[in-house]
């Protein structure tokens, strides 16, 4: 199964890269298949970083969906286009200001794997 993580951040540069320098520390960002930022009308400094970013982690495939900065409806635009253009993965998603423990990623599979096929699940 292939795994996709969105990575919303519009403003908080400080809290992202936190988040993201937990995820190469703990070796969960190369779990991915696809590592999308939803990059919410960020800031020219804002986008530099996350292009370095990318640069620094060529192990790791990218990609970018551009937001228009709006509330909530931008979000959900951000997150549909991401899902449009890489359907059937199994998706994750951290806000800028969360701050992903070591094997976050094994413990939401496991318990997608562990209720998948219940009726309540759409």
């Amino acid at each position: 199964m292939k795994k996709l993580l969105m990575v919303l951040t519009k403003s908080r540069l400080d809290c992202v890269s936190i988040n993201l320098e937990m995820q190469v520390k703990h070796g969960d960002l190369q779990t991915f298949d696809k590592v999308v930022f939803l990059l919410n009308d960020v800031s020219d400094r804002h986008m530099a970083y996350v292009d370095r970013f990318i640069a620094d982690h060529p192990e790791v495939s990218f990609d970018k969906v551009l937001g228009n900065g709006v509330r909530p409806q931008g979000i959900a635009k951000m997150q549909n286009d991401c899902i449009e253009r890489y359907p059937g993965y199994l998706y994750f998603k951290t806000d800028e200001d969360v701050f992903p423990g070591a094997g976050w990623v094994d413990k939401l599979e496991a318990a997608y794997l562990a209720h998948k096929d219940d009726d309540d699940l759409g």
